[in-house]
């Protein structure tokens, strides 16, 4: 099996070997790092946000709704809640689309 080198090879008159101090060195890391946290903030920055969610009581405090009013739009699918380790959570998305005003 035929190896390849990943290094081109360069004849040894025209290598060039440079001293760098411990402060260069150290400088040189830094602006790789912060390079990288910016890449990072950017990307961050345009992904879409996690979905936030709400409890059924403060669904209920919010929309000034009472308990039973509250499982009647969850039969009706007008706000469905998910239900998790069974508590009630619903996309707070949601609950500012009906506090504005909307039908989902």
């Amino acid at each position: 099996m035929k190896r390849e080198n990943c290094v081109p090879e360069v004849p040894a008159s025209q290598m060039v070997l440079t001293i760098i101090t411990d402060e260069q060195l150290e400088a040189f890391a830094d602006a790789v790092i912060t390079k990288y946290q910016q890449i990072i903030a950017r990307r961050k920055a345009a992904e879409p946000s996690p979905e936030e969610w709400m409890t059924r009581k403060e669904v209920m405090a919010l929309l000034k709704r009472c308990d039973s009013t509250m499982t009647k739009w969850a039969r009706r699918g007008y706000l469905a809640p998910a239900t998790v380790g069974g508590k009630h959570l619903y996309r707070k998305a949601d609950v500012m689309h009906i506090l504005n005003g909307g039908r989902q």
